[in-house]
């Protein structure tokens, strides 16, 4: 099995089943439970993340800025997961 730098499949394979190679999806999701736990602590981290830096710049000025920018931020990064997550995986 071809690897990408990307970490995303560049291409489908067909044999011998298509949903574990389709071009776009993580690479990682080969194995469901490794990229579920993956997934669950990458979740956890980045949300924590971004409750930091909400904490922390708390009254300062330009914060509404920066609620914005992290907000921004989180829905990106959901789409991302959604989007490199394949459909049989998704729950």
């Amino acid at each position: 099995q071809r690897k990408s730098s990307a970490r995303v499949w560049q291409e489908n394979l067909n044999p011998p089943d298509p949903k574990l190679h389709e071009a776009g999806h993580a690479i990682y999701a080969s194995n469901q439970t490794a990229f579920h736990v993956f997934i669950a602590f990458n979740r956890l981290a980045f949300s924590s993340s971004m409750l930091l830096i909400i904490c922390l710049t708390w009254g300062f000025p330009f914060f509404l800025e920066v609620a914005v920018a992290i907000i921004s931020t989180g829905i990106t990064y959901g789409a991302l997961i959604f989007m490199i997550t394949p459909s049989d995986m998704e729950s």
